[in-house]
C-alpha cells in the first residue's frame, strides 16, 4: 500500500519539494533578522515636560493626578515612573493579552482627562509605544577639522534625511547646535519706562504658543513630536518680535525693541562628543537612530547607509569622515553568517560521513532531503511572523542531530534490505514499515518535551525563549515528513545496481569483548553507574554554580563616569580626556584590540528606557561616558574577550590619580538577553522618601561587603545645592511686587561661570524637554554669587533683592524621584564579577534586607523585573521539565504498551544529569539557562537512542537467543547509527563552538554529552536488560 502511494503520488510530491525550495528562497531572505528575539509586549512611555518644576512638584501636581486615572485601566502589569527636573516619564506595561491599539486608546483617554487639571506651564504629555529596551539601532559620528558650530552646520541636513526613512522613529543628535533668538532686556530702560518684567515675558509667551508643531506619523501611530517654533526663517521672527507691543504700568504702549535687544546667535550644545583614534582627539557630531517596534533592523540600517553613501562626494569635498560607533547589524550578521556557514558545513559533513559509512547515492539522497527540512521550517517561521535571531539559529543547530538520525535510520535499513533483495521498492517499503512507529515515537517524545517550554515560561524571558520550542518542534515535524516521504521518493528516482555490502560491524567486532563483559557482569556495570551518580551529586552540591546567561563578547565596551557635583564642564572634559589617554596606554600593548574611542560629555549610557529619557532631556555636567569601539571579534584573539577586557580595564584605571573628582566608574558591555541595566537590581519602596534614604544608608555598608559585587549605587541622588529664598511678604506688599515677578527675574540673571540662566527659549520648544530650566541643575552658590544675588536691582522698582528677602538657605535637592506602582522607591544597583552567580548573591541581599527591615517595618523590597524574570524562568523551566517527562512517559507507554520499558527508558535521564553536572564542575561552568536547554537537548538524544535499543530488543527477544548474544545483537544494531549521528552532530557543532560567543559553552557541553552518550547508552540499557533477563530465567 505504501509503495503504491509512492508510485502514484511521486510527481505531486516532487512538485511539492520544488515548491518548498521556491517558497524558501523568498521567505528566507524576507524573514526579518534580529540579534535577539523581539519581545512583543504592549509597552508605552508617557513623557511630560513641566518647565521650572522640581521632582517634588511634579510628584504632587502630575503623578498623583495620573495615579487616580490610571487605576481604572485594566490589565496593567507594570507601572514605573521617574520625575526629574522639568520632566516626568512613566512606562506602562500591559499583560500580553491586551490589544496594543486598545491600550494606546485607553492611555490617551486617561491623559486627555487629567491634562486640564495641570498647570498652564505643563506641556502636552507625549504617549509613545516602544520596546522594553528602547535603544538606538545605529550610532555614528561625523568628524571634520572644523570648529563645533561649523561642523554641525555642515552636517545638520542629515537629521531631516534620516527622518525621511519610514521606520526611523527618532534621531538624537549629540553636539547639536541651533540658532536661537535671544531677548536681552535693558534693566535701566525697564526701570525708566516702568515695564513689569513678568508681564513682558507673558506677552512674548502668548505669541510663541500660537505657532504650530512639527510631528512625524508612522502608520497612524505618533512616535515623535516636537514643537519647533520658527524652524527656518529666524530673521522674520526676529523682526516680528521687535514689533510686539508691551504695556507699562501706566498703560502706555511701546514696542519690545525699545526695551530689549533681539538678536540671533548660535546656542552651543551642552552634550559634546569626540572621537579619539589613539593619535588625536577630534570634535564630532554624533547621531543616534532609533526604530519603530517590529520593523526590520537590517533594512533600516541599509537605508541609513544608502543615505550616507549618497553624500560621499560631499563628505570627501568637505574633508568629513564617518565613524560607525555602535550598530546592532554586527550581532545580527554574526548570528546569520554563523548559521549559514554551519548549514553548508553540516551539509558537506553529512554527505562525506554518509558516503564513507553507507553508499554514494544514499549520501546524495540525504544531502538533498536534509536542507528541505530547514527550508520548510523557514517557510513556517515566516508564516507565523517570527524573526531570525540567535535563539532560532541555535534551535536549528540543536535539532540537527535528530534530523540526521531520522534520515540515517531509514537510509541504513534501506541499504540493508537493498543488498538482500536488490529491489529498491521492497527495500523502501521494509525500511519504512519497520521503523515508522519508532521514528514517530522518538520524535514525539522530543516534541512533547519542548511543548511545556512554550507555554510555561512566563515574563519577558518567556517571550524571549518561546522561539526555541516553536522552532524545534516545527523542524522535527518537517523532519518526520522528509524521512517518511521525501527521502523514499528520492530513493525511488535512483537506479541501484547489485553491490557488495560494506563491512558493517568492524568497530563492533573490535569492541565485542568489552560489551560482552559489561553485559555479563551487569551488576558491576550498574554499581559503577550508581556510584558515579552519588559521587557527582555530592560534588555538585559543593562546586556547582547557578547563573542565568553567560556574558557575550561584543565589539563595544561602555564606561560611565560620574563626577563630583561641583565639577564644571571644563573639568569634566579634562578628566574624561585623561581617562581616554590612559585607556590608549592600556591598549598600547594590545594594538589589535582597540579601534577608536567615542567620548560623550554630559551624557550617560543606560539601557533602562526611563533613565534614558531622563538623561537625554536633562543636562548633568557631572556625567559622561566612553564607548570603546573594539576591532571585530574575528580579528581579536579569543582571550581578548570584551567582558574580560572591561573588568581588567576597570582594575587598571582604578589605580590612576583622577579619583578625587571621579566618584564612580562603571565598565560594562551590552547584555544579550532582555534585561534592565546592571547585573543586580532591586528596589525598596515606601511613601516617605526620608525613611527610604535612611534605610538605604543603613544597609549600604553591608551590601558593599557582599563578595563578587562592585559599583553599588542608587537612583536617589542629590544635585548641587539649591538656594531657597524666603520673601518678606510685608516688603512685597509695600513695593507692590508679586513673587512671580521676582522669580522670573532670577531665571534671567547670571551670577557665576557655572550658572546658566534659564531664560525663555524662543526658537525651539521640544516636548521631550529641551526648553528646560537649568538653574536647579548645576548652579553653585558661594559667597561671591550670593552677594551678587542680593545686590541685584529690580528694574521696574528702584530697589534691590536684599530689600525684599527675609532669609536665604542653601539646601541639597533631590535630582529625581522614582515610583513603582505609584509608590516612592529607591532603585539599588550593582555589578557582579563573571565568576559569581546571581543566585549566590541574592540570598545575601535578602538576609541583609530582612535583618534591617525590622527597624523600618513599613518598607518593602523587591527585585527588578529582569531578576524576577530570571528567577521565575529557572523555576518555570524545572516545572516544564517535569511536565515534559510526564508527556514523554505517556508517549512511551502508548508506543511500547509497557510501563516497565517506559520507565527503563526514562531512567537514563538521571544519568544525563550526572554527566552534565560532572562536565560543569570539571570546566568551571555555571548551571545556567543554556545549560538547562542543553540538558533538554541531550535528554531527547539519550531517550531516543534508548527507544531504538528497546525497539530492537522487542523485535528479536522471542528468537530463543542466549542472553549475551541477544543483547550483543541489540548493541550491534544501534552502534553504527549512534556513531554516524554523533560524528555528524559534533562536527556540525564545531562552527557554533568556535564562532558564536553566546552559545559556545552550550555547544561544547552538547558535544561532551554526545561523546558520553555513545558509551553510556550502549552500556547502561543492555546492563539493565541483562539484569531483567537474568532474573526472569
Amino acid at each position: 500500500m505504501y509503495i503504491n502511494f509512492i508510485k502514484h503520488f511521486r510527481p505531486f510530491i516532487i512538485l511539492l519539494m520544488l515548491l518548498v525550495l521556491w517558497i524558501w528562497a523568498s521567505s528566507f531572505f524576507s524573514l526579518p533578522k534580529e540579534a535577539s528575539p523581539w519581545i512583543n509586549v504592549p509597552f508605552f512611555t508617557i513623557t511630560t515636560v513641566y518647565p521650572w518644576a522640581d521632582p517634588e512638584t511634579i510628584t504632587t501636581q502630575i503623578i498623583e493626578k495620573f495615579e487616580n486615572e490610571f487605576q481604572s485601566i485594566a490589565w496593567v502589569s507594570s507601572l514605573e515612573s521617574i520625575s526629574a527636573y522639568n520632566v516626568w516619564v512613566v512606562s506602562v506595561e500591559f499583560e500580553r493579552t491586551k490589544n496594543s491599539t486598545e491600550a494606546y486608546s485607553e492611555l490617551q483617554s486617561a491623559i486627555d482627562k487629567v491634562k486640564w487639571d495641570f498647570s498652564p506651564s505643563v506641556k502636552m504629555p507625549v504617549l509613545k509605544k516602544t520596546d522594553t529596551t528602547d535603544s538606538p539601532i545605529l550610532t555614528f559620528s561625523v568628524w571634520g577639522q572644523y570648529l563645533p558650530w561649523a561642523l554641525y552646520n555642515k552636517v545638520s541636513f542629515l537629521e531631516n534625511e534620516l527622518l525621511k526613512i519610514k521606520w526611523v522613529s527618532d534621531v538624537i543628535i549629540i553636539w547639536e547646535i541651533t540658532n536661537e533668538i535671544k531677548i536681552k532686556f535693558d534693566y535701566e530702560k525697564l526701570l525708566l519706562l516702568k515695564i513689569n518684567y513678568s508681564q513682558a515675558i507673558n506677552t512674548i509667551s502668548t505669541y510663541i504658543d500660537k505657532f504650530p508643531a512639527w510631528k512625524k506619523d508612522i502608520n497612524e501611530s505618533l512616535y515623535t513630536l516636537s514643537l519647533r517654533t520658527y524652524p527656518k526663517d529666524l530673521e522674520k521672527t526676529r523682526d516680528f518680535l521687535k514689533d510686539i507691543a508691551l504695556i507699562n504700568i501706566d498703560w502706555k504702549s511701546l514696542n519690545l525693541s525699545e526695551v530689549a535687544q533681539i538678536i540671533i546667535e548660535p546656542t552651543y550644545a551642552k552634550k559634546n562628543s569626540y572621537i579619539d583614534d589613539k593619535i588625536d582627539s577630534y570634535n564630532t557630531v554624533t547621531y543616534q537612530i532609533k526604530k519603530v517596534p517590529w520593523s526590520d533592523i537590517l533594512q533600516i540600517i541599509d537605508e541609513i547607509h544608502e543615505v550616507l553613501e549618497k553624500q560621499n562626494d560631499y563628505f570627501t569635498q568637505s574633508n568629513l569622515k564617518i565613524f560607525e560607533v555602535d550598530s546592532q547589524k554586527e550581532s545580527i550578521d554574526s548570528t546569520y553568517k554563523t548559521f549559514v556557514w554551519n548549514f553548508w558545513q553540516t551539509s558537506l559533513i553529512i554527505f562525506i560521513i554518509i558516503f564513507l559509512s553507507i553508499w554514494f547515492k544514499e549520501s546524495i539522497a540525504i544531502s538533498i532531503v536534509f536542507p528541505l527540512v530547514y527550508f520548510a521550517s523557514f517557510i513556517y517561521l515566516t508564516f507565523i511572523w517570527y524573526t531570525f535571531n540567535n535563539i532560532v539559529s541555535f534551535s536549528l543547530v540543536l535539532t540537527l542531530w535528530i534530523m540526521v538520525d531520522n534520515l540515517v535510520i531509514i537510509s541504513e535499513w534501506f541499504e540493508e534490505w537493498l543488498n538482500k533483495w536488490y529491489d529498491k521498492y521492497k527495500a523502501i517499503n521494509y525500511s519504512v514499515s519497520t521503523y515508522w512507529k519508532a521514528l514517530l515515537s522518538w520524535n514525539f517524545t522530543t516534541i512533547s518535551m519542548f511543548i511545556p517550554i512554550w507555554f510555561m515560561l512566563s515574563g519577558k524571558i518567556g517571550d524571549f525563549m518561546k522561539y526555541m520550542p516553536t522552532t524545534v518542534d516545527s523542524v522535527l515535524i518537517f523532519s518526520m515528513i522528509a524521512s517518511l516521504l521525501f527521502l523514499p521518493i528520492i530513493f525511488s528516482l535512483m537506479n541501484f545496481k547489485p553491490r557488495e555490502a560494506k563491512e558493517k560491524h568492524f568497530l563492533f567486532d573490535k569492541l565485542k569483548g568489552f560489551f560482552t563483559f559489561t553485559i555479563k557482569h551487569f551488576k558491576l556495570t550498574l554499581l559503577f553507574f550508581l556510584f558515579l551518580t552519588v559521587f557527582t551529586w555530592f560534588l555538585t552540591k559543593i562546586f556547582i554554580k547557578v547563573d542565568f546567561l553567560p556574558p557575550v563578547d561584543t565589539n563595544n565596551i561602555y564606561i560611565n563616569l560620574q563626577f563630583d557635583k561641583n565639577t564644571s564642564l571644563e573639568e569634566n572634559k579634562q578628566i574624561s580626556a585623561k581617562i581616554t589617554k590612559d585607556i590608549n596606554n592600556y591598549f598600547s600593548k594590545k594594538p589589535w584590540v582597540l579601534d577608536f574611542t567615542s567620548l560623550n560629555i554630559w551624557d550617560y549610557k543606560t539601557t533602562d528606557p526611563l533613565l534614558w529619557v531622563v538623561y537625554r532631556n536633562s543636562f548633568a555636567p557631572e556625567v559622561s561616558y566612553l564607548n570603546l569601539r573594539l576591532n571585530n571579534t574575528k580579528q581579536r584573539p579569543k582571550w581578548n574577550i570584551s567582558y574580560n577586557l572591561a573588568w581588567d580595564l576597570k582594575e587598571y584605571l582604578s589605580k590612576k590619580d583622577f579619583w578625587a573628582k571621579l566618584i564612580s566608574m562603571e565598565s560594562f558591555i551590552q547584555k544579550s538577553w532582555p534585561s534592565k541595566w546592571k547585573d543586580i537590581n532591586f528596589l525598596i519602596e515606601w511613601n516617605n522618601l526620608e525613611d527610604l534614604w535612611k534605610f538605604y544608608t543603613q544597609i549600604l555598608w553591608e551590601i558593599q561587603k557582599i563578595p563578587w559585587t562592585y559599583d553599588w549605587a542608587s537612583s536617589l541622588e542629590y544635585t548641587n545645592w539649591k538656594l531657597e529664598i524666603i520673601w518678606d511678604v510685608n516688603k512685597l506688599k509695600q513695593f507692590n511686587i508679586s513673587s512671580q515677578e521676582v522669580d522670573l527675574l532670577l531665571t534671567s540673571l547670571q551670577f557665576t561661570d557655572n550658572y546658566e540662566p534659564n531664560g525663555i527659549i524662543i526658537e525651539k520648544l521640544d516636548d521631550f524637554g529641551w526648553d528646560l530650566l537649568d538653574v536647579k541643575w548645576y548652579i553653585v552658590f558661594d559667597d561671591k554669587s550670593k552677594e551678587a544675588l542680593l545686590n541685584t536691582r529690580i528694574p521696574w522698582r528702584d530697589i534691590y533683592l536684599s530689600d525684599i528677602i527675609k532669609e536665604t538657605k542653601i539646601l541639597p535637592e533631590v535630582k529625581s524621584i522614582s515610583h513603582n506602582e505609584w509608590k516612592m522607591i529607591i532603585n539599588i544597583w550593582a555589578y557582579k564579577t563573571k565568576e559569581a552567580s546571581l543566585w549566590a548573591i541574592t540570598p545575601k541581599i535578602d538576609e541583609i534586607l530582612i535583618n534591617n527591615i525590622k527597624d523600618y517595618p513599613q518598607i518593602n523590597y523587591s527585585y527588578s523585573w529582569d531578576v524576577q524574570d530570571m528567577q521565575k524562568s529557572m523555576t518555570d523551566l524545572i516545572k516544564a521539565f517535569w511536565l515534559g517527562i510526564l508527556f514523554m512517559f505517556w508517549v512511551l507507554v502508548l508506543h511500547f504498551s509497557s510501563f516497565k520499558q517506559a520507565l527503563l527508558i526514562l531512567s537514563v535521564i538521571p544519568l544525563l544529569f550526572v554527566w552534565a553536572f560532572l562536565f560543569l564542575v570539571i570546566f568551571g561552568l555555571p548551571f545556567s539557562f543554556p545549560a538547562q536547554l542543553w540538558m533538554f537537548g541531550l535528554m531527547w538524544v539519550w531517550v531516543n537512542t534508548a527507544i531504538l535499543l528497546i525497539e530492537r530488543y522487542n523485535e528479536i527477544r522471542n528468537q530463543n537467543l542466549d542472553r549475551i548474544e541477544l543483547l550483543l545483537d541489540v548493541v550491534r544494531s544501534r552502534l553504527k547509527p549512534v556513531l554516524l549521528t554523533t560524528t555528524t552532530t559534533i562536527l556540525g557543532l564545531v562552527t557554533l563552538a568556535i564562532t558564536d560567543e553566546m552559545w559556545w559553552s552550550l555547544a561544547m557541553a552538547f558535544m561532551w554529552g554526545l561523546i558520553i552518550w555513545t558509551l553510556v547508552i550502549l552500556l547502561y540499557i543492555p546492563a539493565v536488560l541483562s539484569w531483567g533477563l537474568y532474573r526472569k530465567r
